[in-house]
């Protein structure tokens, strides 16, 4: 193992299976190799405890730490305080890294001492080897932090840390928000600390039936709407139920509610989050800007079309202004518009 590593990677397995040792060997075999891999074995009961202890006698390497099953937020605080490399890369036991990963993060981060988490896109692929790029749509962090008000845009297994800003006790996974720990951890540091996202992909991340995504959708998602939550009480807004639901209807384009959202509505809300930011300056004007007109030109594909009320806000809206239209978005628009009675 290196002295001085310049990156620490950091990998928890529970019961890794099948896929473990596809992702060790994307690690060991790195064009780059000034890395330590600290691998956290947490309390696996399948065949993952004999495969990662052979693996650490043949790589020096890997730094294998055996416990108890302790779930996945306390693992990865105790990887992050035992880390000694200069950037802490996250891996996680299912998905690919590809050769160059670490050479890619780390020449960005050395040119970008101002950066302190770095994400990545994503190569995402199922066990039918059919695949969908996913590509960061925000790459600055002024414009990561506006887009954190509505959804994670740093890919988790693809992050890179800082390590020095991670290691004061303040900058670790919170133990309330399982299934959604990542986010939490980007919205809650944004205030503080520099995002960023490298527009290239450096991980293939594989989908499958047993991955947390698929079995704890329910659980993520009452994280997520609490991490919004929180962000949208700085904006120092008497926020009710009926806010949050316009605004978990934007995040998911109208899709999975319990009671219908009119488009009329979800446009007059991202425009009192501008009107609040006004008020309060928690993000930059021009950033936020940018993100609600992405929002709002996103509400063109509305799944439940839309009234002729909805056309207008939508077309009259000052947000529109900052996105640029392409004729076949009218066209969209126009084409989903549904021409309804008023009720008496």
């Amino acid at each position: 193992m290196h002295q001085n590593p310049l990156v620490t990677v950091l990998m928890s397995v529970y019961n890794g299976g099948a896929y473990l040792q596809s992702a060790v060997d994307s690690i060991l075999c790195q064009t780059m190799s000034q890395f330590e891999f600290i691998i956290i074995n947490d309390g696996s009961t399948d065949g993952s405890t004999e495969f990662l202890r052979h693996s650490a006698k043949r790589d020096s390497r890997i730094f294998l730490i055996e416990q108890e099953n302790q779930g996945l937020i306390t693992s990865l605080n105790r990887g992050l305080r035992s880390a000694r490399g200069k950037y802490v890369a996250r891996m996680d036991a299912d998905d690919i890294a590809y050769p160059d990963r670490f050479e890619q993060v780390t020449r960005f981060l050395e040119k970008r001492p101002d950066v302190d988490v770095l994400g990545t896109g994503v190569c995402c692929f199922s066990n039918s080897e059919d695949t969908v790029n996913w590509m960061p749509p925000w790459h600055e962090h002024r414009e990561i932090r506006v887009q954190l008000l509505f959804r994670n845009c740093i890919s988790h297994p693809t992050a890179v840390l800082r390590r020095e800003r991670f290691q004061d006790g303040c900058h670790e996974y919170a133990p309330g928000f399982i299934h959604a720990e990542d986010y939490e951890l980007w919205e809650r540091v944004s205030g503080t600390l520099h995002l960023a996202n490298l527009p290239s992909i450096t991980v293939k991340r594989r989908m499958h039936s047993e991955s947390v995504t698929s079995v704890h959708r329910e659980k993520m998602r009452c994280a997520v709407q609490r991490i919004h939550e929180r962000a949208l009480l700085q904006m120092k807004y008497q926020l009710t139920l009926e806010h949050l639901t316009v605004h978990e209807a934007i995040v998911n384009l109208g899709n999975q509610l319990s009671q219908p959202v009119s488009v009329s509505t979800a446009v007059q809300w991202l425009s009192t989050i501008m009107h609040r930011n006004s008020i309060t300056r928690l993000y930059d004007d021009a950033a936020l800007c940018k993100v609600l007109s992405a929002e709002l030109h996103s509400l063109v594909n509305w799944p439940i079309g839309h009234t002729i009320s909805g056309v207008r806000d939508i077309l009259w809206s000052p947000l529109r202004n900052g996105n640029q239209w392409k004729f076949k978005d009218y066209v969209r628009l126009v084409a989903k518009s549904i021409v309804r009675r008023p009720h008496r």
